[in-house]
């Protein structure tokens, strides 16, 4: 997986923590439906679901985002963090929680 972290996401991740543990967190949501939840949540470190690590900021997903993601995440920061494909925006404005969300029931 290619993940790119721009300047700023970098900088406003560590203006937040120094040593930045974030897990992007999706969900499926809605029932049965394509929709989906997405969060980014500090966490523990998970050696075996990082993603991305560098100058202690550590990206971590499971295999479920994995795969609903693909090959690209671009992570970028304006009015809150943005994270996109090369086809699709999946969440713009987004905030880092303090907890994982509670995940919704699956189909």
């Amino acid at each position: 997986m290619d993940v790119k972290i721009t300047e700023k996401a970098k900088a406003a991740f560590h203006a937040l923590r120094d040593r930045a543990i974030v897990r992007v967190h999706i969900t499926p949501g809605g029932g049965c439906s394509a929709i989906v939840n997405l969060d980014l949540v500090w966490d523990e470190l998970v050696p075996e679901e990082v993603v991305y690590e560098e100058d202690l900021l550590y990206i971590q997903m499971n295999t479920y985002a994995k795969e609903y993601i693909g090959d690209t995440l671009t992570i970028d920061y304006g009015t809150g963090f943005r994270l996109y494909t090369p086809n699709e925006t999946l969440g713009y404005g987004l905030s880092v929680q303090k907890v994982k969300p509670v995940p919704n029931e699956y189909c």
